[in-house]
This record gives C-alpha cells, sequence and structure tokens, in this order.
C-alpha cells in the first residue's frame, strides 16, 4: 500500500536542507589561519547535520537508507536507495511538480556553491589533521544527496528529466569534493 505525500511538505523538506546548506555556506567563508583548527570542526558537524537532514527526508520519501558507520570511509556503492512497499505515488499535478523541481535545482545551486568553496579551501584545510573526517563525511553526504534526489525524481514525472539534470550536475560537484579529500 502506497502513500500520498503533501507536496508542500516536499518543498520545506527540501528547502530546510538549503538552509543549513547555506548557513555552512557563511562557517566555510569564515575559514582562515587563524581560526582554522577551530572551524574546520564546525565545518564536519555542518555536513554530518545536512546528511542527518537528508537521511530523515529520504525516509519520509518512502525510501529507506542504510549507512555504514561514519568511522569508515565508503562510496555511494555502499549506500542504497530503496522504496519501501510504502513509497507515495508519483504527483500528478504539473504545477506541484515544477515546484519541487524548481526547489530542488536551487537546493542544488545552493549545495553547489557551498561544495565549491569548500574545494576551493583545500590547500589551507589540506594543512591540518580533520582532512580525513572532512573526506569522510562528504563521501557520506554524496551517497545520501543521491538517495534523496532519487526519492524527489521518483515524485515528479512531468519534470524528472530536469530533476535528474540537476541531480547529476550536483553529482559531479560532490565527486570532485570527495576526490579531493580522498586522495
Amino acid at each position: 500500500m502506497s502513500q500520498q505525500l503533501d507536496g508542500q511538505t516536499v518543498v520545506q523538506a527540501i528547502n530546510d536542507v538549503a538552509t543549513q546548506s547555506s548557513e555552512l555556506i557563511l562557517i566555510v567563508q569564515s575559514v582562515n589561519i587563524t581560526n582554522l583548527l577551530a572551524v574546520v570542526p564546525e565545518i564536519v558537524k555542518g555536513f554530518q547535520d545536512i546528511i542527518h537532514a537528508v537521511e530523515t527526508e529520504t525516509v519520509e520519501l518512502g525510501g529507506s537508507i542504510s549507512v555504514p558507520s561514519p568511522n569508515i570511509t565508503h562510496s555511494r556503492r555502499d549506500l542504497q536507495y530503496r522504496q519501501s512497499s510504502s513509497s507515495p505515488q508519483p504527483f500528478n499535478d504539473e504545477a506541484l511538480e515544477f515546484e519541487i523541481c524548481e526547489t530542488f535545482r536551487a537546493f542544488v545551486v545552493i549545495h553547489q556553491q557551498l561544495l565549491s568553496l569548500v574545494i576551493g579551501s583545500n590547500g589551507l584545510l589540506s594543512t591540518t589533521p580533520v582532512t580525513r573526517p572532512l573526506g569522510q563525511v562528504l563521501s557520506t553526504l554524496e551517497s545520501v544527496i543521491d538517495s534523496l534526489a532519487f526519492g524527489i525524481i521518483d515524485l515528479v514525472p512531468a519534470c524528472a528529466k530536469g530533476a535528474t539534470n540537476d541531480k547529476n550536475s550536483l553529482d559531479q560537484t560532490l565527486r570532485r569534493a570527495v576526490d579531493t579529500y580522498n586522495p
């Protein structure tokens, strides 16, 4: 038996994660040589908070995520999005679907800005012993974002192609960030 989600709930969930990403942008922008050791753990925690929020939203979209221990380096292959038997039905309201897709697109843009800042900060961040935890958290983030994106794409057949393109674009940025901190 499947459930039906409220479209505005989906929009709000995506916006909530985008807000967390925007807040983390401010922290990443504040990193400098004098506050490096104090701020980098905040960055890692910010990404962990985003991961938790994305996991919660993915489950609410009817998927399930199995996440390995955060202390173990893993890849997207280790995490799988699986629709459950109670997965919500796709929306059949094109206006709502396009609103969800536009919201997801805005999330992608914000998240790419965040990841680009993290990638650009590599020189400064790589001088700290916290590079490994940052790489690990980015690997997990890559996987849970994929799961969320698949859940969203499943709900929006009218704009699934555009949402898939946005997901693929974000995947490329995530992969660069993961590769930067997991040499």
